[in-house]
Formats: C-alpha cells, structure tokens, sequence
C-alpha cells in the first residue's frame, strides 16, 4: 500500500515542478524528496516525472497517477 507521505511527496513535486521547491514546501531536503519518489517509481514499474534542465514535468503515466493520488488524499 502506498503511503500517504509519497504521495504528498509527489504531489508537491508535480504543483511545483521542483524537487527542490517541493523539498521547500514541505520542510524536507532534496535528496529526501528524490528518494521517495525514486521509491514511487520503483514501485509503480514507471517513470513519473520527467526532468529537463531547470523543470521537471510529468509523464502521461504521471498525469494519470496524479488523479489517483488526490483522490486518495482527499
């Protein structure tokens, strides 16, 4: 089962479109941020973010897990 901190985690990555901005956000540190959502996508079997020279974006399988992952925090 996923846990609900990752799913914070990814979120906050997708609105900001910055690990490092996300880490920010919730008071983590980057590397923390990276691992959790390394860990997401190991357990996922898929890539959720794409990431370019200063943004990071989400994949198509991305913006689908995105849905999912707000409807099981609200």
């Amino acid at each position: 089962m996923l846990e609900d901190f990752r799913l914070k985690v990814f979120l906050s990555v997708a609105r900001e479109k910055s690990f490092t901005e996300a880490a920010g956000k919730l008071g983590i540190s980057q590397p923390a941020v990276s691992q959790n959502v390394a860990e997401l996508e190991k357990g996922l079997g898929v890539k959720l973010f794409q990431r370019l020279k200063g943004e990071t974006i989400l994949t198509p399988e991305g913006e689908v897990f995105k849905r999912y992952a707000e409807n099981i925090l609200s």
